[in-house]
């Protein structure tokens, strides 16, 4: 859900998973379903009062396991973006004044098997990249496990595959170019192979004011693994540092690499230090939840925005951008991300050892802006809205 129109109500974009509902309900999924497919839901309840959605069909079939919400072409709205499983390229829409117009030819590259999203400014320029998580074994693997898999799929991608066809067998991170497209940058920040990659996270973990990355992974299927013990496909959950925005260093150290076939995940400051830490929900095991106990680089700053009035009083959706005189933080409010998974309605910035705050600008949903001077000295802040713009 999101506030896509910009008029201070959350809509919705649903996506089916059409082979997952076909082993269900066979013949009768196929025949007369007219709800398969993507999707957008507008909420015109904050015109009308009569919290009445809108339907409107974008896409008439899905094996949709991801939605996100970029803005896509830079014109300050958000858009969608609906990542497929299997054979079926990623979709994306951009919002015009005359409706939802197709747009994946912005996307040069992107996931075969697109299991996640998150987005994320990797490198504090001011823009968004996106993540998407796929399979590929992560460097150092054993690839027992992988090799009976490996050939058969890659002889499925052969027969599938074109020579326009922009999607690959690993991870991609999506870096918008001067063209306005949007390039794969993941071989190059080091992050391409993760593993059988489900959820998938960005948030700085050790507050130095850079985001770092977190996936969870492993894969339980009787068949494709047949030859594994209990059918299972055992791997560690894979935790990387950002280099100061200029690529993705692995960290075994922060001890975050859980073997337990890892699926949703979040990250929130539970214990209320200030710190991110997280919580994995595993197949065949139950949650795990990680203290975040790493040396602090920095001060942590979390910032929770309240819209009295509105129908969206969490301000999902807008962006925050924290000023200091060493870089700019960006960041965004959200429900959901990865797979499966929830986000904290929460910004969470870490002020690098030795930087001065100047100031922390926000971006509501409906396009206002406000800036809070210098929010020193604080652990926590949350912000409320005015109901009058001249407040």
């Amino acid at each position: 859900m999101g506030d896509l129109d910009g008029d201070g109500d959350l809509d919705l974009v649903t996506g089916s998973y059409d082979a997952g509902l076909l082993t269900e309900r066979g013949n009768e999924y196929i025949v007369g379903n007219a709800r398969r497919g993507i999707f957008f839901f507008e909420n015109d309840s904050a015109q009308s009062g009569a919290r009445h959605f809108r339907m409107t069909a974008l896409a008439a079939e899905a094996q949709t396991l991801a939605i996100l919400f970029p803005d896509l072409d830079a014109d300050g709205r958000p858009d969608i973006l609906a990542g497929n499983d299997f054979n079926m390229p990623d979709m994306a829409w951009v919002r015009t004044d005359a409706g939802w117009k197709e747009a994946s030819d912005l996307l040069v590259a992107m996931t075969h098997s697109t299991m996640s999203y998150d987005q994320a400014d990797v490198d504090n320029d001011g823009y968004f990249e996106i993540f998407a998580a796929d399979m590929k074994p992560y460097p150092g693997e054993m690839m027992g496990g992988w090799a009976p898999i490996m050939d058969s799929m890659m002889v499925g991608m052969v027969q599938a595959h074109v020579a326009a066809d922009p999607q690959i067998m690993e991870n991609v991170l999506l870096v918008r170019g001067d063209d306005g497209r949007y390039w794969n940058q993941a071989p190059d920040w080091g992050i391409d192979g993760t593993g059988w990659t489900w959820s998938s996270k960005f948030g700085d973990l050790n507050l130095d004011g850079y985001v770092d990355l977190y996936t969870v992974n492993g894969m339980i299927e009787e068949r494709l693994f047949a030859h594994l013990p209990d059918h299972e496909l055992v791997e560690e959950n894979q935790a990387f540092r950002n280099e100061e925005g200029l690529s993705f260093e692995p960290m075994p150290g922060w001890k975050l690499d859980s073997a337990n076939s890892g699926r949703g995940m979040v990250m929130a400051d539970l214990d209320g230090d200030g710190d991110i830490d997280i919580v994995v929900n595993n197949l065949r095991g139950p949650a795990r939840l990680f203290e975040n106990q790493l040396c602090r680089g920095g001060k942590p700053l979390l910032v929770d925005l309240r819209w009295p009035g509105s129908a969206n009083p969490f301000a999902i959706g807008a962006q925050l951008r924290l000023v200091t005189d060493q870089s700019a933080q960006l960041r965004d409010l959200r429900v959901g991300s990865g797979y499966l998974s929830g986000d904290a309605p929460q910004a969470h910035f870490a002020i690098p050892a030795g930087a001065t705050v100047q100031t922390l600008e926000i971006t509501w949903p409906d396009g206002a802006r406000s800036t809070v001077a210098a929010p020193a000295g604080n652990t926590r802040l949350t912000i409320t809205r005015a109901q009058s713009p001249d407040e």
